[in-house]
């Protein structure tokens, strides 16, 4: 077993992935400075407005970003440049006109958004922002995914930590400055993916603009995109459920103590696209199952390594965090626990959806999954968070990463024998 560890961790794999987890951690860690600070320094109630606004930018970001990001993972690394210019020119404007729908409705009816969809019209002044947040993270994400799919992985672990540490020290500014509310801090946090996808131009000197999308680019593009998308807006409304019903069922306050335990189980989630950013494009290189079953033991045990080590290191740091953070936050514990060991599981089992997304093709898969998960959501969350409240929303999350591990399983040994 040593051996075969050693063995894994010369490979160009190991490598890459110990860069991208490398800038993952220094990421994670001014992120989680960010949220730890903010949620001592805002209150529970500041805290859960500013989750819930930035949850909303978040998840309409994965819906409206149509499946682009993945669709770059997929086309570009199998075409030199300017081949693929074509697709990146085509993403990059379905994500512009995307974002213009979302701020359109954010800006025209947000006050009937947060009496009607959340129940908390204290919400309404704030939610205007999420049009800007939408259009700001979708560009972000451009930038990360061209440099994911270029394996240009110290340009991506840069954006990641380069927008974070600007938004930490720009947390302290508004604080000794005396203008620390949930509006500004919102403000700034859609303010810097911004800035990070002006820079990737800047870097890279991007310029397409006068690649020619043909139809043949569109219909390739989008008969990937097309199962992509489904599943992407499925699995990142499902992703998100249990904030929502947490601001419906319960309050804003319990909303910010379930958010500050979500955040501290984060670097799980992040682990997961830093080993990720490695492997979805090698998978869309191999040509041979061989290839890719071997690649995916190796990966498998590589991010079981990663899941233990980070597990046994953030149990002890989130009771330091929650004792940091306030009387009021003692209750996520639990909570933390239960979102832990689910995003444990999450990113073991990365490889194994890698390859079925990026090597068999079966997009078809994650959309059904993601059905499922919506359904039980939906089915189970008012009955646990109502009984259990913050406790409830954080085991509905495990008991879908169980059903849906089970089902990804199943699928690709099957996937394996006939190939």
């Amino acid at each position: 077993m040593f051996d075969r560890l050693k063995a894994h961790a010369r490979t160009a794999t190991a490598r890459q992935s110990a860069l991208t987890s490398v800038s993952t951690l220094a990421n994670g860690f001014l992120g989680a400075l960010f949220y730890f600070l903010l949620a001592r320094l805002l209150g529970a109630f500041d805290y859960g407005v500013f989750s819930v606004i930035v949850t909303t930018m978040i998840t309409l970001a994965a819906v409206f970003d149509f499946g682009s990001d993945q669709s770059l993972i997929m086309f570009v690394p199998k075409f030199p440049a300017p081949e693929f210019f074509p697709y990146a020119k085509l993403a990059l404007l379905v994500k512009l006109a995307s974002s213009l729908v979302i701020f359109l409705a954010f800006y025209f009816f947000s006050t009937p958004i947060a009496g009607s969809v959340f129940h908390q019209p204290s919400l309404s002044a704030a939610l205007p922002l999420v049009g800007i947040g939408v259009f700001t993270q979708l560009l972000f994400s451009f930038s990360t995914s061209l440099a994911q799919a270029q394996q240009k992985y110290l340009l991506w672990g840069g954006l990641f930590v380069g927008t974070n540490f600007f938004r930490l020290l720009f947390l302290f500014l508004l604080y000794f400055s005396a203008h620390l509310h949930s509006l500004s801090v919102i403000f700034i946090y859609l303010l810097f993916p911004f800035l990070g996808f002006l820079f990737y131009v800047l870097v890279t000197r991007l310029h397409f603009g006068r690649a020619r999308i043909t139809g043949a680019v569109v219909r390739r593009f989008f008969s990937f995109n097309k199962w992509v998308v489904g599943f992407t807006l499925l699995s990142a409304v499902a992703s998100r459920l249990d904030v929502f019903f947490t601001a419906r069922y319960a309050n804003l306050v319990a909303v910010g103590v379930y958010s500050l335990a979500g955040q501290i189980a984060t670097i799980m989630p992040q682990l997961t696209s830093a080993i990720g950013a490695v492997t979805a494009p090698k998978f869309s290189s191999f040509t041979s199952s061989r290839q890719t079953s071997v690649y995916t033991g190796k990966t498998v045990l590589l991010s079981f390594g990663v899941a233990v080590i980070s597990a046994l290191v953030l149990i002890p740091l989130s009771l330091v965090v929650f004792s940091f953070s306030g009387k009021s936050y003692s209750a996520g514990f639990g909570p933390f626990l239960l979102l832990l060991l689910s995003l444990a599981i999450f990113l073991i089992t990365a490889p194994v959806r890698d390859g079925l997304l990026y090597y068999y093709a079966r997009p078809q898969i994650f959309f059904y999954t993601a059905v499922l998960q919506i359904l039980v959501s939906c089915l189970a969350s008012p009955v646990f968070i109502l009984r259990y409240s913050i406790a409830g929303a954080a085991f509905v999350v495990l008991l879908n990463t169980l059903l849906t591990t089970v089902i990804y399983l199943v699928f690709y040994f099957r996937l394996k024998e006939t190939s």
